[in-house]
């Protein structure tokens, strides 16, 4: 299980007064609904049918008037759609848990049925869970849904599987809760500024996010907000971006009762190339006929829409525009409008002049017509400037000038200063307001005793401190703060700082791969498919000079055999009748290359080889290779043979039930096999029976790990994403997280680690470079 709680900027409020927990936790409408995409919930939902528009939503008996209107968009090109929703509410006794929002969006076949039943499932399970904290209880529920959708997609046809975004909102009182899973995104709009989080759909070269019923262990993102302030809030899958695009936080600005006829005027006219379902709050109490824009303002809007090249995405309106349109011309009536239709009698209107700006304009039934200017009486005369009089001197003309640059550059000087004044307020009220969070989130966090939880609130006091000591990074007190806090998160995640690291190899190419047996290190760049060997000294801290590090590389002749592809290394120990060890590089037209420091180079047959192209791992223990391929979904055992591992081939998972392996990233072999999948998991095998292995805990798992290294009694996983590196016991345990803080860019690039015999040390391969820590001893 992997989550993440972040908390990046001052709280914001949905509600525009303060309401007690008796007016927030009362019971909402009998026939309770909730915003759920993809799903008609006739008898759950409010009647589709949209209210006046001029009139404030009605309370509805047993309705609570304090909780945010909401409704939901759905967007099934080309189809657009709008309805009212209400949040579920918590059952009797359970008030606590506030009122819950949730948005799933499915893909696949029969998704509203699939998401109705998601929907009422996460509900059940987050209302039921035991547990007092609601962070805790989101991340369970998420889990459960998580856990059912990939049980169900494990027994069904490709065609039939499903996956699902998910994006939750807890209201309790005035605190809010925010859970996120797949592409959700999430958005908060605000007269001062907004925010948003989430990650929607993955960029260019990155990872794909995983959806719910893709993995076993679901990634959930954890956010908290104390709402003090009116805002908007918007949850909503990714295909929102595609009509919106990426808006910064400034680009959040805007008043919260535009937002929902924003979108709705946004979807009408400007439809984006993906479904997208989308749930908008915005505060209780608020007209309808508020949240409309301005015509005049619209228009503009889709004028940038039909002017814009429609090849360029880039000219699509931005979420400024959308949901935060400028304020309204001081006379909006004198703004003329570029949709002109027919007038009252139904004659066709005469076309806008050309000219632009320096027409003026007469309102006419609402549209703008051309009006001529009034004829001069003295068209003979000439217009008299603005300063200029008649017989006026050139020494007066100079004087005029001289006084109007003083009286400009004095009331520059005066706006720069008043507007230093002003940031400078603003920096510090922020920098106050981040602190106090950060000590709120504190005190939360020690009076859990959940770890997960106290972890999750730690890690958010400790962001919102650093933010604070960033802008009064001279105050003594924040000072104090930002590293007592610090030193509790590293309490709670037993965070050991790695020491100075040592460069030890500067490589042509950044590395792929390296192996480190007693005082040889290996490294393989798979780009130009070369293998480099070091020497290093009796403490591995230097490496030796050598004319020519470079061992094999692709064109060489070995034999007969010439090399190609390298792509993955191996150690053989010695034994059955071989004599001393020999480094293993796999070439991908089907042998090995053996490497013997008394013999030289060499090579070795392997079974079948023309199937040798999608390998992802190798391993060797005793004279047995182990061959990890994650798109056939194998791991193989071939013994070692007279001239090779050529003979018999066996599957180490035989007669027992094989994991899945689709997506195994690596694996080593000691006192047992350990298997690392891409979702942070690690597996523990021997002899082909699975062994207990807890693993890191969900909130510190890799995301994207690069490396495996088992010495010393532990194991360790590279986590580039996070620029760290987990330690655990060989059963499994969290014992750890070694990180660098001096030097992040190292841990954030690292490709893979090894540690030797003893675990004194770890080796780091980060780009082109090898770097050596020395591993410092556990706290007891």
């Amino acid at each position: 299980m992997r989550s993440r709680g972040i908390l990046r900027s001052a709280p914001v409020r949905l509600a525009p007064r303060k309401t007690t927990a008796e007016d927030t936790l009362s019971t909402p409408r009998p026939s309770v609904g909730v915003f759920h995409p993809g799903t008609l919930l006739r008898s759950l939902v409010a009647p589709s049918s949209t209210p006046d528009a001029g009139a404030v939503r009605p309370a509805e008996e047993g309705e609570d008037a304090s909780l945010p209107i909401a409704r939901e968009f759905i967007y099934l090109p080309p189809r657009w759609r709008e309805r009212e929703v209400v949040p579920i509410a918590p059952p009797r006794g359970r008030e606590r848990r506030g009122h819950l929002y949730v948005l799933i969006e499915v893909e696949g076949n029969e998704a509203e049925e699939t998401a109705a039943r998601l929907r009422s499932l996460l509900a059940d399970a987050f209302y039921r869970d035991p547990a007092g904290s609601i962070t805790s209880g989101l991340v369970r529920a998420v889990q459960r849904v998580n856990e059912v959708l990939f049980e169900e997609n494990e027994h069904a046809l490709l065609s039939h599987q499903q996956y699902a975004t998910l994006c939750c909102l807890v209201l309790r009182g005035e605190d809010a809760y925010f859970a996120l899973a797949g592409r959700a995104l999430t958005y908060i709009i605000r007269p001062d500024g907004g925010e948003s989080f989430g990650r929607g759909l993955a960029g260019p070269g990155t990872r794909p996010l995983d959806l719910l019923g893709q993995v076993d262990e679901i990634e959930v993102e954890l956010h908290y907000r104390a709402l003090d302030t009116p805002a908007a809030v918007i949850l909503t899958s990714a295909g929102l971006t595609d009509l919106i695009g990426h808006p910064a936080s400034e680009a959040l600005r805007g008043e919260p009762a535009q937002v929902l006829h924003g979108l709705r005027q946004a979807g009408r006219e400007h439809r984006g190339r993906h479904p997208f379902r989308t749930l908008v709050i915005v505060p209780p109490g608020t007209r309808l006929s508020d949240a409309r824009i301005p015509d005049d303002t619209l228009i503009d809007a889709r004028a940038d829409i039909e002017d814009a090249d429609p090849l360029d995405r880039t000219a699509r309106p931005g979420i400024s525009a959308v949901l935060a349109p400028p304020a309204p011309h001081k006379n909006p009536r004198a703004m003329p409008r570029r949709d002109r239709g027919p007038s009252a009698d139904g004659a066709p209107r005469p076309a806008a002049p050309t000219g632009g700006r320096s027409q003026r304009a007469a309102i006419v039934d609402g549209y703008a017509e051309p009006r001529t200017a009034p004829q001069d009486p003295n068209l003979g005369i000439p217009r008299r400037s603005l300063f200029l009089e008649r017989g006026t001197s050139l020494p007066r003309i100079a004087a005029l000038v001289s006084m109007l640059l003083i009286l400009f550059f004095v009331g520059y000087l005066g706006v720069m200063v008043v507007a230093h004044v002003i940031q400078g307020g603003s920096l510090d009220t922020t920098a106050l307001s981040n602190l106090e969070g950060a000590q709120q989130r504190e005190r939360e966090a020690l009076s859990q005793s959940d770890p997960l939880v106290r972890r999750h609130l730690l890690a958010e006091a400790d962001q919102l401190a650093a933010a604070a000591l960033q802008m009064r990074p001279d105050d003594p007190t924040i000072v104090t703060v930002a590293g007592r806090i610090r030193r509790e998160y590293q309490a709670a995640t037993a965070t050991t700082d790695l020491g100075t690291p040592l460069i030890l190899v500067t490589l042509p190419s950044p590395g792929d791969e390296i192996l480190l047996n007693g005082l040889d290190l290996y490294v393989l760049d798979r780009t130009s498919s070369r293998i480099y060997k070091y020497l290093l000294n009796a403490d591995g801290t230097m490496v030796q000079a050598a004319p020519n590090p470079l061992l094999v590389g692709r064109g060489d002749h070995i034999g007969d055999a010439t090399v190609g592809q390298i792509t993955h290394l191996a150690w053989l120990p010695a034994g059955d009748g071989r004599p001393s060890p020999s480094l293993l590089a796999l070439d991908s037209e089907g042998f090995l290359i053996t490497y013997d420091p008394t013999r030289g180079l060499g090579t070795l047959r392997l079974r079948d080889p023309g199937a040798w192209q999608d390998v992802t791992a190798l391993a060797v223990s005793g004279t047995d290779l182990f061959v990890l391929n994650a798109s056939q979904q194998s791991l193989a055992r071939y013994p070692l043979q007279a001239d090779g591992f050529d003979g018999p081939v066996y599957n180490y998972f035989a007669g027992q039930t094989a994991p899945k392996l689709d997506d195994a990233a690596d694996l080593r072999v000691g006192d047992a096999l350990y298997l690392l999948h891409a979702s942070g998991k690690i597996q523990k095998f021997t002899d082909g029976k699975p062994v207990p292995f807890a693993g890191p805990p969900g909130d510190l798992a890799p995301g994207r790990p690069a490396g495996l290294a088992v010495s010393g009694g532990a194991v360790f996983v590279g986590d580039p994403s996070h620029a760290r590196v987990i330690q655990l016991s060989t059963n499994g345990d969290y014992q750890r997280t070694l990180t660098d803080p001096a030097h992040t860019d190292i841990l954030a690039a690292m490709k893979d680690i090894a540690v030797p015999e003893g675990g004194h040390a770890l080796y780091v391969l980060s780009s082109s470079k090898v770097y050596r820590y020395p591993l410092p001893e556990e706290r007891q």
